[in-house]
């Protein structure tokens, strides 16, 4: 009890029993409707409204396209009856979970990476590589069998140019 003699807002887990279809914590947007805005019956613009946030604000924090800063879970908290340090919860702890599949995401293409280059590649194959000795030369009009000469003279062919 405080010294108001109102009972202090329990610190439950907002988000408890809840989670996305990708498996981690829920999301605010997730918490706030189904926790507060359907069980109310109410629009979510009319909720909106409640809390002081405007209605286009409002939606994005809803739909994850805006962080919830710390004036803005006050309002929640305030339309709610809850505290603001649980709303900055469930934004952290999804922020944290996003934080860490992006980091197993980061660790396993590293391991990928490594794995591939423990791989015997080329340069341990029989295949002969660029510039080896024993790798035949490409043939083309500059370097082939043929290359400056027309015919048995070995005399270029085409128009002349110049002094004959």
């Amino acid at each position: 009890m405080t010294d108001l003699g109102k009972k202090e807002p329990d610190l439950e887990d907002l988000g408890a029993g809840l989670r996305e279809p990708d498996g981690g914590p829920p999301r605010l947007g997730t918490v706030l409707w189904l926790r507060f805005i359907q069980p109310a019956g109410i629009s979510k613009g009319a909720f909106a409204r409640h809390t002081g946030i405007p209605p286009d604000e409002f939606s994005r924090i809803l739909h994850g396209g805006r962080k919830l800063s710390l004036d803005r879970a006050q309002c929640i908290a305030s339309a709610t009856g809850t505290l603001t340090l649980q709303w900055l919860k469930v934004r952290d702890d999804r922020q944290a979970w996003e934080a860490d599949q992006h980091n197993k995401l980061t660790i396993k293409t590293m391991n990928a990476f490594q794995r591939m280059q423990a791989r015997p590649g080329p340069a341990d194959s029989s295949m002969p590589q660029r510039g080896d000795a024993s790798r035949p030369k490409r043939r083309g009009w500059k370097n082939g069998p043929n290359a400056g000469s027309a015919g048995s003279g070995g005399e270029p062919s085409g128009p002349q140019h110049g002094p004959a």
